[in-house]
């Protein structure tokens, strides 16, 4: 980043009354070629920004890419000077190391601001649509699953695979999504996990909490019982609550 007297323009400390120069900064190429933002219509760009002392340590850190802040927007570029997103209220790594990045927009609805979100690669290639509550990403099946619940809408809980291609969908709340095997939520008349491949309904499990883990395993909670379940088999094996918060406390010691 490179910084600029403007020999035109002056501003004035409102405190002091005293007048100092505008910088005008800029982003430069190992090339030294001024790097421009394209705006939304593309046909708008501009290389003057300012400072952005607020991302200086992404910038100067070992990752390829940065970001820059222009009209109170983010903006993500690669190292080597590529666009790779258009702008938005945030963008932050997704994890899954360091191969995606979260993309954010604010909008009020009834008084409240919600943020959806989206998710790009460090191509800038867009994996899901800026339009979701929730995106996790499961590693193990190198697939993205995505809840559409906002607004007060409902549209559609998709499954992407890395390239972002839907390879699958549901209208109801997908609570866990791995290669060819879906976990999806039922509310009524009671609350059951449904467990499905891309052709039909397998199993369901009733339950009031769901957490995944390894292998394809998890844990579903109820009232009165604690499930480890292996998702593929459908085998359940009963846990001993009292024994598994006993061994989790020592655990945490």
């Amino acid at each position: 980043m490179a910084g600029t007297r403007n020999a035109s323009h002056t501003e004035i400390n409102p405190l002091t009354g005293e007048e100092k120069p505008v910088m005008d900064y800029c982003f430069i190429t190992r090339d030294n070629v001024r790097l421009s933002l394209r705006l939304q219509p593309a046909s708008d760009s501009v290389s003057v920004f300012p400072a952005q002392q607020e991302l200086s340590l992404g910038y100067l850190s070992a990752s390829p890419v940065f970001k820059i802040l222009y009209g109170q927007k983010v903006w993500l570029f690669n190292k080597r000077g590529k666009q790779l997103s258009a702008g938005f209220d945030d963008i932050y790594s997704a994890g899954a190391g360091g191969r995606f990045f979260v993309t954010e927009t604010y909008s009020e609805w009834d008084k409240e601001v919600v943020r959806v979100k989206g998710l790009i690669d460090t191509s800038g290639r867009t994996i899901v649509s800026c339009e979701k509550k929730h995106i996790r990403i499961n590693p193990e099946d190198s697939v993205v699953y995505a809840c559409s619940a906002i607004f007060n809408r409902r549209l559609s809980d998709d499954v992407f695979d890395y390239h972002g291609a839907l390879i699958y969908s549901n209208k109801h709340h997908l609570e866990f999504a791995a290669k060819e095997l879906y976990v999806y939520v039922l509310y009524e008349p009671k609350e059951v996990y449904v467990v499905a491949n891309k052709v039909k309904d397998l199993y369901s499990i009733e339950g009031q909490r769901f957490y995944d883990l390894k292998h394809k395993k998890a844990l579903i909670v109820d009232r009165d019982s604690w499930l480890l379940v292996n998702l593929q088999t459908g085998k359940k094996q009963k846990v001993n609550k009292e024994a598994f918060l006993a061994l989790a406390c020592k655990f945490m010691e």
